[in-house]
């Protein structure tokens, strides 16, 4: 999905025609979220200029409906098509790709039936690697993550919600929305993208979707694939500026969502609860002689995930995942809702 960011867009889709000499095949879907600039123009213009139309096309959408909701329209389009594909990349226009990375994306698939969905090694703008995937949420990791405390998240036995890197593949809970390939064949079992979020941690719904229904999800390190990170939302991962900035309010809500989705009502009520207390007292008053988590605090963190969890959304009651067979172009559920309670 595009947002106001075609330039490094045209990067990524640069990368992607080198991919082409492997897969002839390859069709390619840039969705564009109403970006208020002149992305779709100069979108356009660049695939024309390059005689590229055959493999790339333009989907604009006209609306910032969010991640999940462009990937879906995409997808309804694709698999309701007359030759609809059998496997889905999706990909971030932050990112570049290298050597035959979507091809081992491809090839992974071939090594074990029983696995749906496959993601690439991401390497930061430092050269860095990013994290292989991560564990979901739970009452202890929540605790632990408001706490800011590591002696309290061993103690407490909590995972470390990351899972780092490694040189062989490995099977993983969820991985990063930056770039990831899907078997359709799981898609149809269980759905698309829940939509009732904006941006942020519908990955990690949709693949708790995926391994509650017995699917398997690896991290394939011989795919490589840099990712700037935060170029279409424009939020920093800096620790610095999250201090000085904070992070958008559709994010608790997302995180809220997604707690919900993954632990149930209650328990993840009891999430929140845990993590607030372990942000009130240890957090906060380490704050005063750690510079350590002085600088991982986050500007009105507190007080918006509390505002978030005051305020219950009807969305919270279910998965609104639209079926395949679903006809494209509906508002998403969290638009939807939003209208519903205007007054």
């Amino acid at each position: 999905m595009n947002y106001q960011s075609a330039e490094p867009c045209i990067r990524c889709l640069e990368s992607l025609a080198e991919q082409r000499a492997d897969l002839p095949a390859l069709k390619v879907v840039v969705a564009d979220g109403g970006s208020p600039d002149n992305s779709v123009e100069i979108l356009e213009k660049w695939i024309l200029d390059q005689g590229y139309a055959e493999w790339i096309s333009l989907l604009s959408l006209g609306l910032n409906g969010g991640f999940g909701w462009a990937h879906n329209q995409v997808m309804l389009r694709a698999l309701q098509s007359e030759h609809p594909p059998e496997f889905v990349h999706l990909l971030n226009p932050d990112t570049r790709l290298e050597g035959q990375a979507i091809l081992a994306l491809r090839n992974a698939f071939d090594r074990d039936p029983e696995i749906a969905c496959v993601g690439s090694q991401l390497v930061n703008s430092h050269g860095g690697l990013q994290p292989a995937g991560f564990h979901f949420p739970n009452i202890r990791t929540e605790l632990a993550r408001g706490a800011r405390v590591a002696i309290l998240a061993r103690l407490m036995l909590a995972p470390d919600p990351v899972i780092l890197a490694d040189e062989a593949p490995q099977y993983v809970p969820a991985l990063s929305g930056a770039s990831f390939m899907v078997r359709v064949s799981a898609l149809r079992e269980i759905g698309l993208f829940d939509d009732a979020f904006f941006l942020y941690f519908e990955e990690i719904e949709w693949m708790h979707r995926i391994r509650q229904a017995g699917w398997e999800v690896l991290h394939e390190p011989a795919s490589c694939v840099h990712h700037i990170g935060g170029v279409s939302t424009k939020l920093s991962r800096d620790e610095g500026e999250l201090l000085q900035s904070g992070r958008p309010f559709y994010w608790y809500q997302s995180q809220r969502h997604c707690l919900i989705r993954t632990l149930g009502t209650g328990r993840a009520h009891l999430a929140f609860y845990l993590w607030w207390l372990g942000y009130v007292v240890f957090a906060i008053p380490l704050s005063f002689v750690s510079p350590i988590i002085r600088r991982n605090l986050i500007k009105d963190e507190l007080s918006d995930a509390r505002r978030a969890w005051r305020e219950p959304s009807p969305l919270d009651r279910s998965t609104y995942a639209p079926a395949l067979s679903d006809p494209p172009g509906a508002d998403p559920a969290w638009l939807s809702s939003a209208k519903e309670r205007r007054p």
